[in-house]
């Protein structure tokens, strides 16, 4: 018998309340130079529901590690939500990662699909990642690297349908797989 309290409510599980009770409100707030754009809790929904259909349809059963690394930034949020309500482990890395650290963390953390976002060394990170494993990106945060490698997110958003469900896992489950500065 779990010894988890039931009255506890997940991230996602707020996520969900909120969507459907103030689907207007503002989420999140992002800056892009001297301009924010803005995303609803109905528009990130629409997007995150987007985004657990282009993981589900990797075929990577519930539970497989998806990997992010980016600096702080909406995207980001969006897609650890996405791999939640998809039904995978969430593994978050230090956007400053030097290339033999993130191949590391990526192995040791079992990841099989990784997001790419807002970065200021993608090139001397890449080598070390790029092995075997699905990429999706971010779109372009000016001032930081380019990513040219694997799906853009906006063809990912586009071309999926909603997720129609809202998962919920168990909270005695595996959520997300975080390493300290101390691990690498």
């Amino acid at each position: 018998m779990s010894d988890i309290n039931t009255d506890l409510k997940s991230i996602i599980e707020y996520f969900y309340k909120w969507e459907k009770e103030t689907p207007d409100n503002v989420f999140l707030r992002q800056p892009y130079g001297d301009t924010w754009k803005e995303w609803t809790y109905a528009q990130a929904g629409k997007d995150m529901r987007r985004m657990a259909t282009a993981l589900q349809k990797t075929g990577l059963p519930k539970g497989s590690h998806i990997g992010l690394i980016s600096k702080n930034c909406a995207h980001w949020i969006i897609a650890d939500l996405a791999i939640i309500m998809a039904g995978y482990v969430s593994v978050p890395f230090y956007a400053n990662l030097t290339a033999d650290q993130l191949g590391e963390v990526v192995r040791l953390g079992d990841v099989e699909t990784i997001f790419v976002g807002k970065l200021d060394h993608w090139d001397e990170q890449k080598d070390n990642v790029l092995k075997d494993l699905n990429v999706m990106r971010f779109p372009h945060y000016e001032g930081n690297a380019k990513i040219n490698i694997g799906t853009p997110w906006d063809d990912l958003i586009a071309n999926n349908e909603p997720m129609e469900d809202s998962y919920v896992p168990p909270l005695d489950n595996l959520w997300t797989i975080l390493f300290t500065s101390g691990t690498t």
